[in-house]
């Protein structure tokens, strides 16, 4: 039976993880996404949006389909709408609470910012921070409104989040649109039938003033042309207008443009002319607005694409957001449906699959639309990937990478899709049908060149030449369940899941015998680094690890790392590091959870959300069904670099390198004292510096007060050029470093060689300070804070004192005449200077020279301490 153990995760990541970037937006697409707004500043500059994070641009908004680029903007989500001043400030709006900004709208995607203006507020409706509308008319005002009721503005756009203040004008109606004409009036509809209005946009909830118009259907979008004229658009194929916006109820008037029922999504008013779009493609267009519905015209101009946004820059442009990528655009809007062009701007998304990297940094991601991206530079960003569209049979959705030289991937269609030269052109990659009949779930391919694929009935294919074509590959029924991913470490072991049990085989292309069913209670995924170690991941996360995968049931433990998380998919690169996520589509699909001890219990496991969001609580009231999911993790693959990289079903890559662990501190074993003298020192202590190495330096005081608490380096005009020594300085300061090591080494500092000259018969204080060496190529730099050695103490040694009898010799007693002894007082140690030092050392070497030597052999002795210290000492 399998063992469990259940415990709290620890919070610490092993894994650094970056910024999610975008890599798979070259087209085919899976699904084309819909331009969900569209702003035009002038007739020489539009910018629309879409809900994948694009923008879309032009300064030749009727030119077709080649006249307008798409740049996709890190940090924003599904785009709802985009405002553009006259002079060029544009202002894009997700529905995560985040607010795009640029004063260069077509400079790409450096020139947009991104602010989160509106965060989620734990407590209140899933999408409280959903943006509804945005109006900026100027480039020092923008206005946004959102579903909670709240006016969010600002004098400052491009500022960051810190210059938007939030203003809840409305505790319980969603706002659903925004038009200021000027910086002095806007216009919010809110609700069912409110709106609110104000000369003074930055004014506080004060400033607003609420109307409820006496109108039959609700409010959406609105669009002022100036204080003069508004038109809102209804949800019944009606337009709501007036010519007095803060006349009260009466001065709104309500106009059926379309047929009954008819959804009206947007509209855009510029003086003389206002054009609403509706769900079905059609435009309605009148030159006087409040003249009824006589007044107002249907143009067919795009297919059956809902008319998500329009903008007007005059009564000579006119450019219409649509569903599927399109844009309708017409210098003559009123001229009928020949004077409209619609360009198909092919923006979609495609959702990864799943993500495969090998040591020496490949990495190949495949998506639903038959692409493969791939890098050589996983750490590079978004740059550093490249894209070729592969298969146009199916989506793919597994891919496996034994080596540089080999990928194979796996479709929807029982088709695998193979290549030995991974980063190459489509022309590189070979299609093959190997199991028509059923759906490849899993493959998995070892470094020497097995491949082995299991489907959804329980079947394993497997191949010692997976370029080879179909004819290469063999099936063998394995299971009565169908199975769910397999990990093949060597041609000698492939372990295969079904949900409930691991399959092992010693023999992977001998056939159904040649394979083992254990029961382990429960596992969808599973990662084999080596043929000693395996782990597998399940529902209500659980994390079963065994260092004898064939061994039977009891060679596998498992353990509850995280009660709510449904996790699907793991990849381990060795024993010390494993990554798992969860079900793409669960509400926990952001988050992910890694380890360097996959097999040390729930403890040893961490959780991080990839993309820096707090996550939701329950105790918010808000279920986990409830939230929206659109960046759910489709897969993670970690090599034996330590670096590990995420695909989401978004088309971001999440690149993440294994934390150096933190080194032992140094520790100090002991410290002392020697060679006492009058005015001298030796300081010696044991210190193991630990791996890195370590920086050490010794601290005398007259008292314990006067120690300081880091180390100091020496006056820049004391340092070699070399040195680069970071911190504090000190004149005379010393700083040595000792290499890595574990074990005990002896360091020492004479105080005479640092031009320190010590007082006789006096007490010092003394200890070593000792920090780790940080990793640089060309400074000095410690960890901090360091590890302090225990206070001690010294006293120098008496010096001799002459009396009419003699020398004192220090046992004696001083009497004599009146009063007591007064010991000299205390003096300050001052360092010598650098030619006092060499001094001294030509005088102590000259000296030895005369002990014990033959005047013929002092000669050469001082000849050669001169030399080396100098010829400042009078000759003895």
């Amino acid at each position: 039976m399998v063992a469990f153990s259940a415990a709290q995760a620890s919070a610490a990541s092993p894994v650094n993880w970056e910024a999610p970037a975008v890599i798979d937006r070259a087209p085919p697409f899976h699904s084309l996404e819909s331009i969900t707004g569209v702003s035009c500043a002038s007739e020489s500059l539009c910018v629309g949006v879409d809900g994948v994070g694009d923008v879309v641009t032009s300064t030749n908004p009727t030119g077709g389909q080649s006249a307008w680029t798409v740049t996709n903007v890190d940090g924003v989500g599904y785009l709802k709408g985009v405002s553009c001043a006259p002079s060029g400030l544009c202002a894009g709006y997700d529905i995560d609470g985040n607010v795009a900004t640029s004063t260069d709208p077509t400079g790409g995607t450096g020139a947009w910012t991104v602010a989160k203006i509106d965060p989620y507020v734990a407590g209140e409706s899933s999408d409280n921070s959903d943006l509804q509308g945005m109006s900026c008319p100027s480039a020092s005002l923008c206005v946004a409104v959102d579903s909670s009721g709240n006016v969010l503005s600002t004098t400052d756009p491009t500022a960051g989040a810190s210059t938007w203040t939030k203003t809840k004008i409305d505790g319980t109606e969603v706002m659903r649109g925004v038009s200021c004409p000027s910086s002095s009036f806007c216009v919010v509809t809110a609700g069912d039938k409110s709106v609110f209005t104000t000369t003074d946009p930055t004014g506080g909830a004060g400033a607003w003033t609420e109307t409820q118009p006496d109108i039959t259907h609700g409010l959406g979008k609105v669009s002022c042309a100036s204080e003069l004229l508004c038109v809102a658009i209804g949800d019944e194929g009606n337009v709501v207008i007036t010519t007095d916006p803060t006349g009260g109820a009466h001065a709104w008037s309500e106009t059926l443009v379309g047929e009954e029922f008819d959804g009206i999504e947007s509209v855009s008013c510029t003086t003389g002319l206002c054009v609403a779009g509706d769900d079905f493609g059609n435009v309605f267009l009148s030159t006087d607005p409040t003249g009824g519905a006589g007044a107002w015209t249907k143009t067919h101009v795009d297919g059956a694409h809902t008319m998500y946004g329009v903008s007007c820059a005059s009564t000579t442009l006119c450019v219409t957001a649509g569903g599927e990528g399109t844009i309708a655009a017409s210098a003559n809007p009123t001229g009928g449906p020949s004077a409209w062009s619609v360009a198909d701007l092919e923006v979609g998304t495609s959702s990864f699959g799943d993500i495969s990297c090998t040591p020496g940094s490949l990495c190949v991601a495949v998506d639903d639309a038959g692409n493969v991206v791939s890098t050589t530079d996983p750490t590079g960003g978004s740059s550093a990937w490249s894209e070729a569209h592969v298969d146009s049979n199916g989506g793919l959705w597994r891919v496996s990478c034994g080596s540089p030289t080999l990928c194979v991937a796996t479709d929807s269609n029982g088709d695998v899709v193979a290549s030995s030269d991974p980063t190459g052109s489509s022309s590189h990659w070979s299609v093959a049908s190997v199991d028509s009949a059923h759906y490849l779930r899993g493959i998995s391919c070892a470094p020497e060149g097995l491949c082995v694929a299991v489907d959804e009935a329980g079947n394993v294919v497997t191949s010692t030449d997976p370029t080879g074509g179909a004819g290469a590959w063999t099936l063998a029924h394995v299971d009565s369940q169908g199975l769910s991913a397999i990990s093949c470490p060597s041609n000698g072991l492939c372990v295969a899941v079904d949900g409930e049990n691991v399959l092992t085989s010693t023999d992977p292309t001998g056939g159904a015998g040649a394979w083992t069913l254990t029961h382990v209670g429960a596992a969808y995924g599973v990662s084999c680094p080596s043929i000693s170690f395996c782990v597998t991941v399940a529902g209500e996360g659980t994390v079963t690890t065994s260092t004898d995968p064939t061994g039977g049931e009891s060679a596998w433990s498992a353990t509850h790392v995280k009660g709510l998380l449904s996790l699907r998919e793991v990849s381990c690169a060795s024993e010390s590091l494993c990554v798992a996520t969860p079900d793409k589509l669960s509400f926990y699909s952001r988050n992910i959870l890694a380890s360097t001890d996959p097999a040390g219990g729930a403890p040893a496991w961490t959780e991080e959300n990839l993309y820096g969001e707090t996550p939701y609580e329950q105790t918010s009231g808000i279920e986990p069904d409830e939230i929206i999911v659109d960046y759910g993790l489709a897969g993670v693959s970690c090599a034996a670099e330590g670096v590990c990289v995420a695909a989401d079903i978004n088309s971001h890559e999440i690149t993440g390198t294994l934390t150096p662990p933190k080194p032992e501190p140094p520790v100090i074993d002991s410290e002392s004292v020697s060679n006492l003298t009058e005015h001298d020192a030796t300081l010696q202590a044991q210190i193991t510096p630990g791996a890195h190495g370590a920086y050490y330096q010794f601290q005398v005081v007259s008292e314990p007060g006067e120690y300081r608490s880091e180390i100091v380096c020496p006056l820049r005009d004391e340092l070699k050029a070399t040195d680069g020594c970071q911190g504090p300085e000190v004149k005379g300061a010393t700083v040595s470093y000792m290499p890595g090591g574990s074990t005990a080494q002896s360091v020492s500092l004479d105080l005479t060689n640092i031009g320190m000259t010590l007082q006789p018969g006096t007490t010092y204080h003394y200890r070593v300070l000792v920090a780790t060496k940080i990793q640089t190529e060309d400074t000095t730099q410690w960890e901090t804070p360091p590890t302090y050695g225990a206070d001690q103490t010294f006293t120098t040694q008496e010096e001799p004192r002459t009396t009419s009898q003699g020398a004192l010799t220090g046992s004696e007693t001083f009497s004599g005449g009146s009063g007591n002894f007064s010991p000299l007082p205390p003096i300050v140690v001052k360092p010598k200077t650098p030619a006092q030092i060499k001094a001294a050392k030509l005088a102590k070497a000259l000296k030895a020279c005369k002990k014990d030597r033959s005047k013929r052999k002092r000669a050469p002795c001082e000849k050669q301490a001169r030399k080396k210290y100098g010829a400042s000492v009078h000759r003895g």
